[in-house]
Formats: C-alpha cells, structure tokens, sequence
C-alpha cells in the first residue's frame, strides 16, 4: 500500500511544484476528481515540461471549479529518455477558455 497525505494546496501552489518537478524529473502527475459516477482527470508529464506556471494553474483552476469535493494527485516516477519534452494531456471535458 502506499503513502497518503492529506494538504490543503491552492492552485498555484500546486502548479508552481509541478512545474519545478517536472523541469528536470521524469514523472507522471495525476490530477483527478470524482462527481458521482464522472471522473475527470489532468496529466502532467516530465522531464523538460515547456509550459509556464500559469499554463499549468489555468487547466487545474478549471477540473476544480465548484468541486467540493477530494482532489486526487499521484505522482510515479517514470522511466523515459532525457531530453523528451511532454507536456499537459487534457480530458475532453476540461477547457482551458
């Protein structure tokens, strides 16, 4: 079983530590809710992530947007070859306008 911890993060906090994680680590960020039986999910991959903190703060101010519920983030250190660039996957339902 693994490890829990349980914090109060605001969004920018989040993507700030997201983005310094992933400049130079190659890990794979699960941000995910649950609404009844609708999961909706963000994916933040590294090492070299591009985007810009508030590139990353926009998608997650919007999964979370009058959820009041539990905000689930995983985090797995992935295998991958240094120097690949990934970046943020979005869901279909999650709109960064």
């Amino acid at each position: 079983m693994g490890t829990i911890i349980l914090a109060v993060l605001s969004s920018t906090v989040l993507s700030d530590t997201i983005k310094t994680t992933l400049k130079k680590e190659p890990t794979r960020i699960e941000i995910s809710i649950q609404s009844g039986n609708e999961k909706k999910q963000l994916i933040f991959e590294g090492p070299n992530i591009k985007e810009s903190r508030e590139k990353i703060e926009a998608p997650l101010n919007d999964l979370t947007k009058g959820h009041q519920g539990n905000v689930d983030i995983v985090a797995k250190r992935k295998h991958s070859a240094l120097g690949k660039h990934t970046s943020i996957k979005k869901p279909p339902s999650c709109s960064t306008d």
